[in-house]
């Protein structure tokens, strides 16, 4: 998961420091998760959704995991 919240970060930071035609400041947030033994793909996609109010909430421009 460590990977992944890397990625979506730097993802994050790219996007922040883009400098769109038009656009002032564009930002987004991610929430990434971990595929856990006997998950569906919903198990994983409903804890990558959940972190990603979580990021939201705290503020926007953040990457949140979701709890192992």
């Amino acid at each position: 998961m460590k990977e992944a919240k890397l990625l979506a970060d730097k993802l994050r930071n790219l996007i922040e420091n883009h400098r769109f035609r038009h656009i002032q400041k564009v930002t987004a947030s991610f929430g990434v998760a971990s595929l856990h033994k006997g998950d569906v793909p919903r198990d994983i996609l409903k804890r990558a959704d959940d972190a990603l109010y979580e990021a939201k909430k705290e503020g926007r421009n953040l990457v949140k995991a979701a709890a192992q």
